[in-house]
């Protein structure tokens, strides 16, 4: 199954993602970047919020970008990773070094995974 959309199509997957996460509320701005735009070097997306505003920014890694790695990318993954940190915002630790920032980050990958996870199962089912 293929796991690169275009930015239209990524467009219309965080519109999914912001109801059935309960982000409506946001304002949220999504593109494709190279790995150049990006702060951290090793991210495959990025987001950049104003939490008193509801209005966000993501970055989704360019697929031409994409380390070599014996796993695919995946741009919904990285999308709902971004969009729960949202729900995270006030529990942001201060440092990306500490040991709750590192707790914070594989939680929310984990959650990513098992959501995804679960569309793409309930659409499997359905077929």
């Amino acid at each position: 199954m293929r796991h690169i959309f275009t930015e239209d199509e990524l467009k219309k997957l965080c519109a999914f993602w912001q109801n059935q996460l309960k982000l409506n509320n946001w304002r949220i701005a999504i593109g494709i970047e190279r790995k150049t735009a990006f702060n951290n070097s090793q991210s495959t997306g990025e987001i950049e919020f104003v939490s008193a505003l509801n209005k966000a920014i993501i970055k989704i890694l360019d697929p031409s970008d994409y380390p070599q790695s014996p796993f695919e990318q995946d741009m919904e993954i990285s999308l709902v990773h971004e969009l729960l940190h949202l729900h995270f915002a006030l529990f942001e630790p201060k440092s990306d070094d500490s040991l709750e920032f590192l707790i914070m980050e594989s939680t929310i990958e984990q959650l990513a995974n098992i959501l995804v996870e679960m569309k793409r199962t309930n659409i499997q089912d359905q077929k």
